[in-house]
């Protein structure tokens, strides 16, 4: 699994669609907690993929699903 194909499909997805390829990757997310990373991840630009996600993306995001999922969320992206 790589960066590119994450941010793909959080913008490509249905969110039920998004929600059963996330449990395929070891992670659970509700439809909520996806609605909300769609949102935060919806700017993302093909430059986060040579200089990396900013670290406030990473800030939010641990506001939305938790220090663990986030590590975990971590690991697949970068």
């Amino acid at each position: 699994m790589n960066k590119l194909e994450w941010l793909e499909n959080l913008q490509t997805m249905s969110d039920e669609e998004l929600q059963k390829f996330a449990q395929g990757e070891g992670l659970s997310f509700s439809l909520k907690e996806i609605k909300k990373l769609r949102k935060l991840f919806q700017n993302a630009s093909v430059t986060w993929l040579f200089t990396g996600i900013p670290e406030d993306v990473f800030v939010r995001a641990n506001g939305i699903i938790g220090e663990d999922r986030l590590k975990r969320l971590q690991r697949l992206l970068l």
